[in-house]
């Protein structure tokens, strides 16, 4: 749960009714990391509200037109083959913001120069708590480094990309960087099955693919010809068919 984000979503966010709570609901299931987002399922944000799934749905739409709230469907989680989506809370701090994890409003400076201070608020307190990220242009454009960014591009499926990153991450800390981007390049360039039977690349990743031996050589379809029983390179003997099958070379 992040605290300040449930503070920014209940001192910031302009939505109403079950919108806010279904916000409240998705802030409530962020974590330390809040780039990972947050799958709550949308059966526990109905009973968080009191609505139904389509209230729900309506909800997320609200969120969306106000830009507080960014969706990938189908994106999150899950023990089984339903997949809850992915929700990431795009807020940002008004100017009366105080800046603090509670997100408190204060009033700016008035037409003559003086300043109001809102009631109660502690300017000498020290903030002792990490700040956790909101999704902002900031911190979503700049956070990828270039590597991971020449290895995303490399690689054949480019989805999920904040959980691709964190396993960039944790690989490269034991591997050699260029050695990864360059296995997902030969990855790239020899997988010939279909698109949705591509891993993401953060199982790629997080399963040391880059390890695998290179797949074998596609046999030539069609009937099998004479030609095809010759070997590429003559045994020493002379024989076209190599040392498998020359009776000089069997004799040794």
């Amino acid at each position: 749960m992040s605290v300040e984000a449930l503070s920014m979503v209940l001192n910031h966010s302009k939505a109403r009714g079950a919108a806010k709570i279904v916000l409240l609901g998705i802030a409530n299931h962020l974590g330390p990391d809040a780039h990972e987002g947050a799958w709550p399922s949308q059966e526990r944000l109905a009973a968080y509200a009191n609505v139904s799934d389509r209230g729900v749905r309506k909800a997320v739409s609200n969120l969306i037109e106000l830009g507080e709230l960014r969706v990938a469907v189908a994106d999150g989680h899950s023990r089984d083959q339903y997949k809850p989506n992915r929700y990431w809370i795009t807020l940002e701090c008004p100017p009366d913001c105080d800046g603090s994890m509670w997100h408190r409003r204060v009033e700016l400076s008035d037409t003559q120069g003086g300043t109001f201070e809102q009631s109660g608020r502690n300017f000498s307190t020290v903030r002792v708590e990490p700040q956790f990220l909101l999704n902002s242009k900031e911190t979503v454009e700049n956070r990828y480094t270039n590597r991971f960014e020449d290895f995303w591009s490399a690689y054949p499926r480019r989805e999920a990309k904040g959980q691709a990153f964190k396993a960039w991450r944790k690989a490269i800390k034991v591997h050699n960087q260029q050695m990864i981007i360059e296995a997902a390049k030969r990855y790239s360039e020899s997988y010939t099955g279909e698109y949705q039977f591509i891993p993401l690349a953060s199982s790629w990743l997080n399963a040391e693919r880059w390890l695998d031996e290179p797949p074998p050589a596609a046999r030539k379809a069609g009937p099998v010809t004479v030609m095809d029983l010759y070997a590429d390179e003559p045994c020493e003997h002379g024989d076209p068919m190599g040392e498998a099958r020359c009776p000089l070379c069997r004799r040794k």
